[in-house]
């Protein structure tokens, strides 16, 4: 959990991609193509203090995400460009984003003056209006967030780290109007927050928002004393909350109009084959060396890998069911660029084709079929298309090549990312029914999560079983350590206080 929280802070948004986790199987085996691992080192305890607070006669009373009918026609992600353009002056921003000389998002919020909040959200009211208008359109088409220059080069209109600086202020937002008992206020945030996070199309900042709303606002909110019990607002959130189908389809077919993607989706390319080659070999440079080789380096190795690769190529095509005139007639380039895109398609399949299936399945499921491609040996190993999209890479630092990791597919990172947006909102559901049961018994937690009986408790979703969980008196422990990211997950002792 802590590290979602320097994450989110300081905007690194792809640090989340350069950890080597551990990987153990539901049943707490170890894949044969994994180093076993290290003793499970918890994350650091965090200490909450809570108050009691019984489930109303309105279970429904808040929302988190806006109402149907509070949804209104047009494009979000128009919204969401235009927000991420208006800022203050950066005079004005200085002053208010360092109350105290204090960045705004590390002050506990009761140590920030009433003035002091006000300036800061007065200063950002018209770029979090935008927010909260787009949070409440009905669709959001990101379709034109990248496009290919006449030389095939992809750009971006790359507008991400406004949106998390709009979404740290949104936080702010929430946790301010907590602490004035504006419980509308903070509801109508965390609608913002949280249904932003459906529409943005990067799973890492969809997973960043709901981090902003649960563990940042929805935190504030269950500690503060007098706050209404969500217990039946958080059971009423979409299950999966992020939808892992529109991951899947970007990731499987990217709408990337290049040369190399263009093959890979079976198209015939728009640039000539030997650009398409070259394409292949700086991609896979761009994250595995320190610096890009000149052009001329890259053209010269694209040659030597079709050179020695094209007599296999050909052997593929002709196995896979293309027709021998259609292979003889392609050109070296040809050959081997459908080759990588074809054999990277098909290997990438055995992994997605566990995708959709709860996480303790789809992990057994993608370790059995990443043993079974060796990733590390022939033929995927010299496939630069493979080695790109399927394998993490460990940051080794500036100057040195990056170190592939192949104890588990790039694939299941994602899925965990995705899932653990679930488990986040499972704690919190636990918290609540917690709070609920304290006050019935007269401020007590239950001694085992069995002895709620009246209300349904999630499971950790990455385990598929009930939250480790113990309680003394008027102390109580939930421990949810991420099954192969060593020092993350969950590790919260609370105390009750009425």
């Amino acid at each position: 959990m802590h590290f979602y929280k320097s994450f989110i802070r300081v905007g690194a948004a792809l640090l989340v991609m350069a950890v080597s986790p551990w990987i153990v199987l539901a049943d707490g085996s170890v894949p044969a193509t994994t180093t076993a691992p290290q003793p499970a080192t918890q994350p650091t305890l965090e200490h909450w203090t809570l108050h009691p607070s019984r489930i109303s006669g309105e279970p429904f009373r808040f929302q988190l995400l806006p109402k149907l009918s509070d949804m209104t026609s047009g494009n979000a992600a128009s919204l969401y460009r235009a927000a991420s353009r208006l800022w203050p002056d950066s005079k004005v921003a200085d002053m208010v984003l360092n109350p105290n000389g204090k960045r705004f998002e590390w002050q506990p919020i009761d140590g920030v003056s009433r003035k002091d909040a006000e300036a800061l959200l007065g200063a950002y009211a018209d770029t979090l209006h935008l927010v909260d208008q787009a949070a409440r359109r009905k669709d959001a088409d990101w379709s034109d967030d990248l496009w290919v220059s006449s030389d095939g080069v992809v750009k971006s209109f790359y507008f991400y780290n406004e949106l998390l600086h709009a979404g740290n202020l949104l936080s702010f937002r929430a946790r301010y109007q907590v602490s004035q008992n504006d419980w509308n206020g903070a509801e109508f945030t965390l609608q913002t927050l949280l249904a932003t996070a459906r529409k943005l199309d990067l799973f890492f900042q969809q997973k960043v928002f709901v981090w902003l709303a649960i563990c940042d606002g929805g935190k504030e909110w269950m500690t503060r004393a007098g706050s209404p019990n969500l217990f039946w607002s958080l059971n009423n959130l979409p299950h999966p909350f992020i939808d892992t189908w529109p991951t899947e389809e970007r990731e499987r077919f990217p709408a990337i109009e290049t040369g190399l993607y263009q093959v890979y989706r079976g198209e015939q390319p728009k640039w000539p084959w030997k650009q398409v080659m070259i394409e292949m070999i700086g991609d896979l440079q761009e994250i595995t060396l320190p610096k890009r080789q000149s052009p001329a380096e890259i053209e010269a190795q694209a040659e030597k890998v079709v050179a020695s690769t094209y007599p296999r190529a050909k052997q593929y095509l002709l196995a896979a069911g293309l027709a021998k005139g259609k292979v003889d007639g392609m050109s070296p380039d040809e050959a081997v660029a459908t080759y990588f895109c074809r054999e990277s398609r098909v290997a990438a399949d055995e992994l997605w084709k566990y995708w959709d299936l709860p996480f303790p399945q789809a992990q057994d499921g993608m370790f059995r079929a990443w043993k079974a491609l060796d990733p590390d040996r022939l033929p995927l190993r010299d496939n630069p298309v493979f080695q790109w999209n399927e394998v993490r890479y460990q940051w080794m630092g500036e100057s040195t090549p990056q170190r592939p990791i192949y104890r588990y597919p790039k694939r299941l990172m994602v899925r965990y990312m995705l899932t653990e947006a679930d488990r986040d909102i499972a704690i919190f559901q636990v918290i609540e029914a917690l709070r609920d049961y304290a006050a019935r018994h007269d401020g007590n937690p239950p001694a085992r999560l069995e002895e709620i009986q009246d209300l349904p408790l999630p499971l950790d979703p990455f385990t598929g079983k009930p939250f480790d969980y113990s309680a003394t008196g008027k102390k109580a422990r939930l421990v949810a350590l991420t099954p192969w990211w060593p020092g993350t997950g969950w590790n919260l002792e609370v105390t009750f206080e009425k």
